[in-house]
């Protein structure tokens, strides 16, 4: 599959992505509260929304991990 195909929850569930992720000192549960606002400010701007944020990455919360 070309990675330009994925969904940003493909690949935020993409077991390789998480071990570089991890590799780099990125904070999952940071990274999924940075993308919880950006679809929030957006909404909040009137930006057309396709999809809720946990619809792009189940499982998220919006309270810190």
């Amino acid at each position: 599959m070309d990675i330009a195909e994925c969904s940003l929850a493909e690949l935020m569930e993409d077991p390789l992505v998480g071990l570089v992720m991890q590799s780099d000192g990125v904070d999952r549960c940071e990274l999924e509260l940075l993308f919880e606002r950006v679809v929030r400010e957006r909404h909040a701007d009137g930006h057309q929304q396709t999809a809720p944020f946990g619809a792009l990455l189940p499982g998220t919360r919006a309270v810190p991990c």
